[in-house]
């Protein structure tokens, strides 16, 4: 088993993408494969309850559209709400979660020809 936090599922997904198309022995590339298809589908549930707080604290325009802050690259959290919406947020991110799958042994990060330092420490937490 592995524990996690929704902050590493939702971290980890581009790395775990690439992760799928390493060639590996059978009995690692199975190891994988449930690993993947378990972050998958609790990022699915992290997304659904994403998709919650965004109704819940975001502003949003006549159409029903969420409105973007005065940068342009997020979303405006309605301003009686912004001290909840924090906490929130953070308390989601850090909860953690249990993965049923064992952590993955090393030699899988060995047969990939190219992991950066920034993916190996978003995705430590998967491997032995």
């Amino acid at each position: 088993m592995i524990e996690v936090t929704v902050n590493n599922i939702v971290n980890s997904i581009p790395f775990i993408q690439k992760l799928t198309t390493v060639k590996l022995p059978a009995r690692l590339a199975y190891r994988v494969v449930c690993l993947v298809n378990e972050i998958q589908d609790e990022y699915q549930r992290i997304d659904s309850i994403r998709k919650e707080l965004a109704d819940k604290y975001f502003e949003k325009d006549v159409e029903g559209n969420f409105v973007t802050d005065e940068t342009g690259t997020s979303y405006k959290v309605r301003e009686n709400v912004v001290e909840d919406y924090i906490k929130e947020s953070e308390d989601f991110i850090n909860e953690k979660v249990t993965l049923k799958s064992d952590k993955l042994p090393m030699e899988v990060l060995d047969k990939m020809d190219d992991i950066s330092a920034a993916e190996m420490v978003l995705c430590a937490v998967f491997f032995e």
